[in-house]
């Protein structure tokens, strides 16, 4: 019997939390209370959380001292060079005439390799305390890096001279203003130096990646094409044109560059890490272990070569099947540097169970395009006020504002859609995350086939790319029964790519054949329903529910939910071939009637041979390529297909497809009993040792 229900919800209220800003002079936090709680931090090891306290506290107090030292003390404590460089260079700029934080620059340069800075630094110690404690160590390593001055030099063409100095002291700056990501000042330090050393090939590839990560890429690639044209070969320019085409979407032309950054016998800053980096943007990970297997048998790996070389080889084992090896590298590595964190974090994604592994990941987010890209996007979406607590927009408002927002940022950065599909596929989670939200928002054709094939693929977390399956599912890009990675092996399924309501059932008929419906529905429940009813009176009623129905189709021979019920007086009074007859012809004429369909497959199954199976299955496998279910419907097509599949012994699809139906509607009375019928014997058992035990 056809019925109709509606279901609702409730809106729970959200209270707004009490609480006082507690902000002293028009919302300036207080200094001496707020470096108290940050040297507190800093105390019991708390040194994130004390950071984030002293940062705030630079920007609202800038240039303070008491900040500035604390801040220093902070990045000391968690060995970050470059943010203690930066202290430091604040401190020294507020107060130059305190040698401790001097002689900690001059360290920190010498620990990052920025060698002539950390010697200028040693210089101007030398000069301004000539007595201090600590004043032969800084002499003995002026003399050290004093000998390795002709070799710095002349890596770089230049003289060992006065001005030459200069020159590649000044371009070291560059260098770390690039390692600090201010690449603005890097590119306004590079092009004045520029101007006194205009053929010095480092200065052009540090310029490059200083223009790329602001978002100009035809200034990165002139810097690229200027560094080839004198030095043809050199493996960094090389390398940079091969990320920045790949990033622009320019696949072809990054290639072509990969034949001579293979062949290159070039010198330069670690040469076999820059291959590697180069071949692992454009994902060609045979390659990548293959220059390591080279830099190997060449003597070129050690306990001397960097982090990041070994990380990039982990990564591309892992991407290749040899996990086991990728994981040994990565703990390898976090025991020489234990805060490494694209060691760590692959490491420890790869520890987690396979179905929520995103993969391993070469770079961080921040290595594929500038923050300033990322934080553009982030302030457009806070200007649009779209999450505002104060706008009260639906979710479809949300979407369309967002949708809109997304494809204005991709008209701006056109190359982000080529990313977007190469993240999904193998980027780190925030970049992973990031591609998901603009790619599901905007949904264009190529966004669709990136959603599909990262679906279809092995990368990320099992629930990630069942979500992405079913987007494309219901884009139509791809069918609803697909293999999709799980648990760590092909699994076939079918997913519940639908969208689901709960309006009215209630056709708009005549007020006559109103009446006369509801009176034989009440008729057709009383008799299948009722036990103490006698068989004459039962016998009656259906008669009576019989002629109802037939008045109704005189009025309205169309409508399918009356046809399915005398179909149902058809069976209760005996009369199956006719009742089997009636819905044989109502899925004809009426194909996406569901009733009709689940209670012609029932009977087939009900007869427990290989035809009636099929026959079911013929019924059934239909709907499932259906966009949209009422809750009712989808309840009635669930109980048969959980049959169909139980007849087929397809016990693991029945619990997967139970799964589903729990989440669309959890509070289904059918849950239940399926729930029990599809336990193992073990949790049946185990089960009913607990009701007992509890009785």
């Amino acid at each position: 019997m056809a019925s109709s229900r509606s279901k609702s919800g409730s809106k729970s209220k959200s209270k707004k939390k009490a609480g006082s800003s507690g902000a002293a002079g028009f919302g300036k936090k207080s200094l001496q209370s707020e470096l108290k709680r940050a040297i507190d931090f800093l105390r019991r090891g708390k040194f994130e959380k004390g950071r984030e306290v002293l940062t705030e506290l630079d920007q609202t107090y800038p240039d303070n001292p008491d900040v500035l030292v604390e801040l220093a003390n902070c990045y000391a404590a968690v060995n970050d060079l470059y943010g203690y460089q930066m202290a430091c260079e604040k401190l020294i700029k507020v107060d130059s005439k305190q040698p401790l934080f001097t002689i900690g620059l001059a360290n920190s340069y010498l620990a990052s390799g920025s060698l002539l800075l950390a010697l200028q630094t040693f210089q101007t110690i030398e000069a301004l305390w000539p007595e201090h404690p600590e004043i032969e160590d800084v002499k003995a390593k002026m003399t050290v890096i004093e000998s390795e001055l002709d070799t710095i030099l002349a890596d770089m063409k230049l003289q060992n001279d006065a001005e030459s100095i200069a020159i590649a002291t000044q371009h070291e700056q560059v260098q770390r203003h690039l390692e600090r990501s201010e690449f603005k000042t890097a590119v306004e330090v590079g092009e004045a130096l520029l101007e006194q050393a205009p053929n010095l090939i480092p200065l052009f590839n540090n310029l490059s990646l200083a223009y790329f990560f602001e978002g100009d890429f035809s200034q990165a690639l002139a810097c690229c094409d200027r560094a080839l044209s004198q030095e043809p070969d050199n493996i960094h320019a090389l390398g940079n044109a091969i990320r920045y085409h790949f990033c622009m979407g320019e696949v072809e032309k990054a290639e072509e560059f990969v034949p001579r950054l293979l062949e290159s016998e070039a010198k330069g800053a670690d040469p076999w890490m820059k291959k590697m980096e180069s071949l692992s943007y454009l994902g060609q990970y045979e390659q990548v272990l293959a220059v390591y297997r080279q830099a190997q048998a060449a003597g070129d790996v050690d306990e001397s070569s960097t982090n990041y070389t070994f990380h990039l080889a982990a990564t591309a084992m892992a991407r290749l099947g040899q996990l086991s090896d990728a994981r040994a590298i990565w703990e390898g590595v976090l025991e020489q540097s234990s805060r490494y964190s694209l060691a760590r974090e692959n490491l420890d994604d790869s520890n987690q169970a396979s179905a929520l592994r995103h993969g391993a990941w070469s770079f961080a987010f921040n290595q594929w395009i500038g923050t300033s890209v990322i934080n553009n996007l982030i302030i457009q979406i806070q200007d649009s006020n779209v999450f505002a607590k104060q706008a009260k927009y639906s979710d479809d408002e949300k979407d369309t504002i967002l949708r809109e927002l997304f494809v204005n940022y991709l008209e701006e950065h056109p190359y982000l859609n080529h990313l977007i599909a190469v993240w999904l596929e193998r980027g780190d989670p925030k970049a992973r995350q990031f591609a998901w939200m603009i790619a599901n928002a905007v949904r264009s054709p190529a966004h669709l086939e990136a959603i599909k094939s990262f679906a279809l693929g092995q990368w990320g977390p099992d629930e990630f790319r069942y979500q992405a399956a079913i987007a494309a599912a219901k884009e139509k890009v791809m069918g609803k029964k697909v293999t999709l990675w799980l648990q760590g092996e092909w699994k076939e399924v079918t997913l519940m790519a639908y969208e689901f309501h709960d309006d009215p059932e209630v056709d708009d008929y005549p007020d006559e054949v109103f009446d006369k419906l509801k009176q034989a529905l009440e008729g057709l429940k009383q008799g299948m329903q009722d036990p103490d009813i006698e068989d004459e009176a039962k016998q009656t009623l259906f008669a009576k529910t019989e002629q109802l129905l037939n008045e109704c189709l005189a009025v309205v021979p169309d409508a399918p939910d009356i046809r399915h019920n005398l179909g149902a007086v058809y069976q209760q009074t005996e009369r199956e071939e006719e009742a089997i007859a009636l819905w044989e012809q109502m899925v004809q004429d009426y194909p996406d009637y569901v009733h009709s369909r689940t209670t012609l497959a029932r009977f087939y199954l009900q007869k427990e041979t290989e035809e009636g199976i099929e026959q079911a299955q013929d019924l059934l496998l239909p709907l499932l390529e259906r966009d949209r279910f009422h809750f009712d419907h989808f309840a009635e097509f669930s109980d048969a297909y959980l049959r169909l599949l139980s007849a087929q012994k397809y016990e693991e699809g029945a619990r997967n497809w139970l799964n589903m139906w729990e989440q669309v509607d959890p509070e289904n009375p059918r849950l239940l009993s399926w729930r029990f019928k599809l336990m193992t014997p073990e949790e049946r058992e185990e089960l009913l040792a607990r009701m007992r035990q509890t009785a």
